[in-house]
């Protein structure tokens, strides 16, 4: 018998509700958003079809459902009419509608990353971050030397400039100097270890050929636009990617 499951998911707790083929309620109940709470309320259904929309707190759940060997559906919000178009919202309620929404093949599907894409992507998500943050302490280091009047070098971030930083014995910019040093460590072990990771990706290794791109350059592209043929056409990814 084929079985869906609609979630309504949240931070700690989901809400459940698994229909038969027929539309009957067999199962309508909240359990903890935890991998234990995921394989209870699964317990006798662990074939079942599953969908949940793509709120904050989706990925969680969503890799649980994944652990226990079901391969989840994920609801594209914008396109849930029927959820938010709803005179009358509760969780049961929302889940049902989901559930019935994947038992009749109508659930608006967004597109989910295979997991290693999704990892990739919190690495480079990770590394694109851990570059801003970098930005932002030179940016606050300069405003220090310009606070007090010191003019160094047109780059005082090479290695001898920042002697040259620790030397001044100012406080607040040996502070930011310390922090910019312990993030660019960061960024120099994830640059290590995206030398090793685009080995495995053909499609980044093809994109490193293109001037002025490198290894973190190559992945992050990868990560971000996943499998190119789900784009119909070079018109469709140009408007995902933002470029038209």
């Amino acid at each position: 018998m084929t079985v869906s499951a609609g979630l309504d998911v949240h931070k700690r707790k989901c809400h459940g509700v698994i229909v038969d083929e027929d539309g009957e309620v067999l199962k309508d109940e909240e359990f903890e958003n935890s991998l234990s709470g995921v394989k209870s309320f699964f317990q006798g259904f662990r074939h079942a079809d599953a969908v949940m929309e793509a709120s904050y707190s989706w990925r969680p759940a969503y890799e649980r459902l994944e652990e226990i060997g079901i391969q989840p559906k994920l609801a594209h919000p914008n396109e849930l009419e029927a959820i938010s178009n709803s005179e009358t919202k509760t969780d049961s309620i929302d889940a049902k509608t989901l559930a019935h929404l994947l038992r009749t093949g109508f659930v608006p599907e967004a597109w989910v990353p295979p997991k290693d894409i999704r990892e990739l992507r919190d690495k480079t998500r990770l590394r694109a971050k851990l570059g801003d943050e970098r930005t932002r302490m030179k940016d606050k280091i300069r405003a220090e030397l310009e606070k007090y009047r010191i003019d160094l070098d047109k780059n005082p971030f090479t290695k001898s400039g920042k002697e040259k930083l620790k030397d001044l014995g100012i406080e607040s910019v040996d502070h930011y100097l310390a922090v910019l040093e312990t993030i660019e460590d960061r960024i120099e072990m994830l640059e290590e270890e995206f030398e090793e990771i685009v080995e495995d990706y053909e499609e980044a290794k093809l994109l490193k050929t293109i001037p002025g791109i490198g290894d973190f350059s190559s992945l992050l592209i990868l990560a971000e636009i996943g499998d190119i043929d789900r784009f119909p056409d070079p018109e469709k990814l140009c408007s995902y990617a933002g470029l038209v």
